[in-house]
């Protein structure tokens, strides 16, 4: 029980790290290219994907010890379900203008790309042992 709690904290210990390096790689980026951090929406887009991928691990990390047989299906449906809710949210504030620029966009996929990356590493492990 105790490893379980340890190896989450590690896993969310490292979620955040690595969203703080690349929030900060990308906040240099359009500092370089001299885009208001405000009209990019990165700060809610990073925070967003930081929190459901929080979320997740959770979930998976607990159903890895019960319903192994599930995890597979239950990280694409909560990977889905990410998708669906942050469009739902973050796509009409993008979409304001009846156009999604370059800026937008990289709000968008890179914290969103970055979250599922780390969710995968951390159910490849889970299924492994099945």
């Amino acid at each position: 029980m105790i490893i379980k709690k340890i190896n989450l904290f590690f896993s969310i210990t490292l979620l955040f790290l690595v969203f703080l390096v690349f929030f900060l790689i990308h906040v240099c980026v359009l500092f370089y290219n001299q885009v208001q951090l405000t009209s990019s929406f990165i700060f809610p887009s990073y925070i967003f994907n930081f929190i459901i991928s929080i979320l997740v691990l959770i979930v998976i990390t607990k159903l890895g010890k019960s319903k192994s047989f599930y995890l597979g299906f239950v990280f694409m449906f909560l990977s889905g379900f990410k998708l669906l809710i942050f469009l739902l949210i973050f796509y009409p504030v993008f979409n304001y203008d009846n156009k999604i620029d370059i800026i937008e966009k990289t709000s968008f996929l890179v914290p969103y790309f970055l979250g599922l990356i780390l969710e995968i590493a951390s159910v490849i492990p889970q299924l492994k042992k099945m």
